[in-house]
């Protein structure tokens, strides 16, 4: 891991500094991180993984036959409160946003399925290929909602076609799927909406379309231009996969945690 930021923690009841490192693999939501302590109460080095708050495999296997080592960081793991884990994981977010904006489009690793995309007409979810460019939200009265943005990537269509969902990732187990309030399909550069083919009404327990519709262009201004920015950062990045698999030069990241 290379690139680290400063982040104060305690142990034993006293404040130590760790140098933390994030995974360098630039759309990688694996979650591990590195710790690097240079205190004379913490000589310590650990590889944690922030969404299972547990050590690395990797590490964990290879400090098997330091029990001194081991200990110590079992023992800091332990020490860790709910309140530094947050405080982990939103350092660990910052600088993968950070290092997302900073990195060239070619560096971001996502294998698209080309048949689907190029002959079935499925479409690419924005968030899947750039999980950390910050997401569009709306408040719908004490409710907070993401936009999730879907879109065709076929080099042989020209549409500004784009497939929107309202879910509520905020108050959403981590064990269940997210609550849709509904999914439509609109016309970023026209401006219009519609609901998905085959359907007549949105279902039980989601907004009407209007109400959606309202809600996001009041509270998002920019929100078909960045629709149409989604919409062209996705296709140059197609595009420069599709060649490179022509080429047989097409690279594989590191497998992704949604």
């Amino acid at each position: 891991m290379d690139n680290y930021e400063l982040q104060e923690l305690e142990f034993d009841g006293k404040k130590v500094t760790a140098k933390l490192s994030v995974c360098p693999v630039v759309n990688c939501n694996c979650g591990d991180i590195s710790l690097e302590f240079n205190s004379p109460d913490l000589p310590l080095e650990i590889d944690l993984n922030i969404f299972s708050r547990e050590i690395t495999a990797d590490q964990d296997d290879s400090i098997a036959e330091d029990e001194d080592d081991n200990q110590l960081q079992q023992k800091f793991l332990r020490s860790i409160s709910e309140k530094q884990w947050e405080v982990l994981f939103r350092c660990y977010m910052n600088m993968k946003q950070r290092q997302t904006a900073a990195a060239r489009l070619d560096e971001h690793y996502y294998v698209f399925n080309f048949n689907g995309i190029e002959k079935e007409g499925e479409l690419t979810t924005y968030c899947d290929v750039f999980p950390f460019d910050v997401p569009m939200e709306i408040e719908s009265g004490s409710t907070v909602l993401t936009v999730i943005d879907y879109h065709c990537l076929n080099p042989n269509c020209g549409c500004h076609d784009t497939a929107v969902e309202f879910v509520n990732l905020r108050d959403c187990p981590e064990d269940e799927d997210p609550q849709s309030f509904g999914i439509f399909m609109l016309d970023y550069q026209k401006q219009t909406w519609d609901l998905m083919p085959g359907e007549e009404d949105v279902l039980p327990g989601e907004i009407p379309m209007q109400v959606l519709r309202n809600l996001v262009e009041s509270q998002n201004p920019d929100f078909y231009k960045e629709l149409a920015k989604h919409h062209k950062k996705l296709k140059e990045l197609y595009q420069v996969r599709r060649t490179q698999a022509k080429t047989g030069s097409q690279k594989s990241g590191k497998k992704r945690r949604r």
